[in-house]
């Protein structure tokens, strides 16, 4: 048996058995219990939170801040609501779809053709990438969309008109960023007066990204490794 046929037979198989551990260890660690985080302010402000993260949802919090208008505001999250992180919700949706295309590889079991391998793991690493990319990399918002967030009604008492709470994730810290907004009569629209930030670090967020990262590389090396030896027997 050749290199590049072990490898299709053999490595290809073992890889996709590994890779179901670890997706299975992603999804266990976007499942964790409520824990409760204090965010530290980046800056000297008057920002103090403390929330609970309850797998991909902020269930409970005690925020308080004063403007630089010298306005003291006050809230918690309003009863039966809960502050959707959709950050994780995306990388738990892109983890299903890594999971069902490893489950369908293994149905399949190994390809004689390595073009076709390559194409599944093609489409493996993009669903991994995506699920990190989802935690790593935090959409921006515009000013508009802070100012109308639908994310403002899930905060008691309402969060003002001229205020704008946003929490996110950016790696394995999770952030709470304040916005105190100015509508400018003349443009119609609002702009950024100022804003605070705090953030907490979440350590099984950290132990999540190792683990996408892992699965990743792995397969990477996979795709890698059964391009060179493409090369080398069409030479």
């Amino acid at each position: 048996m050749d290199e590049l046929a072990w490898l299709l037979e053999r490595e290809y198989i073992a890889t996709l058995q590994q890779l179901q551990v670890i997706v299975d260890q992603s999804e266990k660690k976007l499942a964790q219990p409520a824990s409760k985080f204090l965010f530290t302010p980046n800056e000297q402000c008057s920002l103090k939170a403390v929330v609970t993260l309850n797998g991909d949802e902020i269930t409970e919090a005690d925020i308080s801040v004063e403007s630089p208008f010298k306005q003291f505001y006050r809230c918690g999250i309003a009863e039966g609501s809960s502050y959707k992180l959709q950050q994780l919700i995306g990388c738990g949706s892109t983890l299903q779809a890594a999971k069902l295309c490893i489950q369908q590889a293994c149905e399949v079991g190994c390809q004689s053709e390595p073009a076709r391998t390559l194409e599944t793991l093609d489409r493996i690493f993009a669903c991994l990438k995506s699920a990190r990319d989802h935690v790593v990399l935090p959409q921006k918002k515009s000013v508009e969309e802070l100012a109308h967030s639908r994310h403002k009604e899930v905060f008691h008492p309402p969060v003002p008109n001229d205020m704008s709470l946003s929490m996110y994730v950016s790696g394995r810290r999770l952030v709470l960023a304040v916005y105190f907004l100015h509508y400018n009569t003349r443009t119609k629209s609002y702009d950024i007066s100022g804003r605070y930030h705090g953030q907490a670090v979440v350590p099984w967020l950290n132990d999540l990204l190792l683990h996408l990262s892992r699965a990743m590389l792995t397969v990477a090396q996979l795709i890698e490794k059964l391009r060179q030896l493409q090369l080398s027997g069409a030479a």
